[in-house]
């Protein structure tokens, strides 16, 4: 590869220079790795993702900056090597994502630039491999929270939390758990609360989250004010799911049955658990193959429950395979590969 051309501030373009040959062997060994890696995808990647990094490095000292870009190289080639950079990327722009993150946080990432670099990578790759995430919010949150964060744990800590907010749900009991031990101030950042925010306020906060999974924590601090503002009635949120010709993972209607933290759903071939609340729903496959029960014949409570949400919501008319806890029900409609997550009151 040649840096000529390359709309990169000098100092970048001196240290390509210096490591190219370097590089090149890496870059080689790397395609071994991932045969559709490209000379041109990591070339554009150096001008428009690593020098934007570089340069923000180099404000906290050149020598650490040049060793720390060096290392963060090894990492964009991974990422450009998953096809999360370039062309056959698989949702939004995730290398300048990536580069927004580490080149707001210089000092952690020049402190341990192989952790921040592919903790970043990875949780952009896990974002984008789900549907209805937001990798732009986990970024948003992330960086906000991140002046707040002294040391590396306390970031990837905070990455966690901002996971969930961006719609991966399977992540909610440990976010709620994690932000237990964190700064006050870094999770009001990372939840989106307004700032500053006491112990007192933020344990409030967790404390009504962990009791309601459809709260939304933007919300929450006006919503305990006003106990009317509580109020809800059963309003469909998400679907998921879907017959796996058609990119689903069932293959043949889904069976539901509850599960600590959320529900199970299976066909004859295969189970998922089935977690949603406020900021996403998503499917984790199980990794041993669990058929969820058939449910059994409902009280009268479930019974009526399952009439009443039929009444308000059409869509669920004639549907026979649910579950429901509390505050959520898991719906089949008949007919249907997918599951149509209620919100109950």
């Amino acid at each position: 590869m040649k840096n000529e051309g390359m709309a990169a501030p000098p100092a970048f373009r001196a240290l390509v220079a210096a490591r190219r040959d370097d590089w090149n062997r890496r870059f080689v060994r790397a395609r071994e790795r991932w045969p559709r890696l490209t000379g041109e995808v990591v070339l554009a990647a150096l001008g428009s993702v690593l020098a934007p990094v570089a340069e923000a490095l180099a404000e906290t000292g050149l020598t650490e900056a040049v060793a720390a870009t060096d290392r963060l190289y090894d990492v964009m080639l991974e990422m450009a090597g998953r096809g999360l950079i370039g062309p056959g990327s698989r949702r939004v722009d995730l290398g300048g994502l990536w580069g927004r993150v580490l080149a707001g946080v210089p000092e952690l990432t020049v402190r341990a630039p192989e952790r921040v670099g592919g903790a970043v990578a990875n949780a952009l790759a896990r974002l984008a491999g789900e549907r209805d995430t937001r990798p732009e919010l986990w970024v948003q949150r992330l960086c906000a929270a991140a002046r707040y964060c002294p040391e590396v744990e306390t970031l990837l800590a905070c990455g966690t939390i901002a996971g969930w907010q961006a719609g991966l749900a399977q992540y909610r009991r440990t976010a709620l758990a994690t932000a237990r031990t964190l700064p006050p101030s870094a999770v009001a950042a990372v939840l989106g609360l307004p700032l500053p925010c006491d112990s007192a306020g933020i344990t409030a906060v967790l404390d009504r989250l962990n009791l309601d999974p459809w709260h939304n924590p933007g919300h929450v601090l006006v919503q305990n004010r006003d106990p009317v503002q509580n109020r809800r009635s059963p309003r469909i949120v998400t679907r998921v799911g879907g017959f796996r010709g058609f990119g689903g993972p069932f293959l043949t209607p889904p069976r539901l049955t509850l599960a600590e933290g959320g529900f199970v759903a299976s066909d004859h071939e295969a189970a998922w658990d089935l977690f949603a609340d406020a900021f996403g729903a998503t499917l984790v496959r199980r990794p041993s193959f669990v058929v969820a029960p058939v449910a059994e014949t409902p009280g009268r409570e479930a019974a009526s429950l399952l009439a009443r949400l039929q009444r308000l919501i059409p869509e669920l008319a004639g549907a026979s395979v649910w579950a429901a806890n509390r505050r959520t029900a898991a719906v089949v409609p008949a007919c249907s590969h997918a599951v149509v997550v209620v919100m109950l009151e």
